[in-house]
C-alpha cells in the first residue's frame, strides 16, 4: 500500500518561486530515494504550494 503525505504551504505574495526553490533544496541521502512532488497552482489561489511525499508503508513514513 502506498501512502502519500501532502503538505501545503502559503507563500507571501510575490514569493512563490522562493518557496518552491526552498522545497527543491537538496536533502540528505536517506531522502534522495523518496518520491517527492511539488505542485504550484495554475487556476487556483496563487499563494499556495503543495508538496507530496510518497512512502511504501506507515513504518517508512514514521521513520522519516
Amino acid at each position: 500500500m502506498t501512502i502519500v503525505n501532502r503538505r501545503t504551504f502559503v507563500a507571501g505574495r510575490g514569493h512563490m518561486d522562493e518557496v518552491i526553490d526552498m522545497l527543491k533544496a537538496p536533502r540528505d541521502n536517506a531522502e534522495n530515494d523518496r518520491i517527492v512532488r511539488i505542485y504550484r497552482p495554475h487556476y487556483a489561489p496563487f499563494d499556495v504550494v503543495a508538496m507530496e511525499f510518497e512512502f511504501e508503508n506507515m513504518a517508512a513514513m514514521e521513520a522519516a
